[in-house]
């Protein structure tokens, strides 16, 4: 992933912060931002989520931000219709 992904498309996380330099880094220091919708459903909208730990494929990986509800990654990468 680009480490300037989201401020590509001017998205700012509604908590937290964005991916530092290091954290994009291949092997660099595993770090998530959630989705709104996940953040509301896993995690009862927890305002306290950022810099706790959680286990993605059996690793240990901070959450650092929490996107805001507008965004939305699939209309993001949204194909076009066929016709």
């Amino acid at each position: 992933m680009a480490g300037n992904f989201f401020q590509t498309l001017g998205v700012e996380p509604m908590l937290g912060r964005l991916f530092t330099a290091e954290e994009c880094q291949k092997n660099g220091r595993p770090a998530a931002l959630l989705a709104h919708a996940f953040w509301k459903r896993q995690f009862a909208s927890d305002a306290t989520i950022v810099g706790k730990t959680i286990t993605l494929n059996g690793e240990p990986v901070t959450i650092v931000g929490v996107l805001p509800d507008s965004f939305d990654f699939g209309s993001v990468f949204k194909t076009g219709s066929k016709g």
